[in-house]
């Protein structure tokens, strides 16, 4: 079986423990009312949505930093590229 889906068994079973040992019972054994499950989903749902926005302005930023990186670096290279350039004229001169 794909190392993905092993993940995801390994997290029912954790959050399926969490509900057992926080509300004494499996969510099948649950007697609420559906709409209150409902109500309870979409406040899951709306914690999802926060999490993506924070996961989102996270790689934004990480985004940021590698551009920014990779703009140095090559900046630099093309430095140390003109450098080397004129370093080896001046080599050249001197041997003429």
């Amino acid at each position: 079986m794909g190392h993905y889906k092993d993940r995801i068994d390994a997290r029912f079973a954790r959050q399926e423990a969490k509900g057992v040992s926080k509300y004494g019972q499996t969510l099948e054994q649950n007697p609420r009312p559906a709409i209150e499950a409902l109500e309870y989903a979409a406040e899951e749902i709306t914690d999802f949505l926060m999490y993506l926005e924070e996961a989102k302005e996270k790689i934004e930023k990480m985004e940021a930093l590698i551009k920014d990186f990779n703009e140095k670096i090559n900046r630099d290279l093309w430095t140390a590229h003109g450098l080397k350039m004129i370093w080896n004229k001046a080599m050249a001169r001197m041997e003429e």
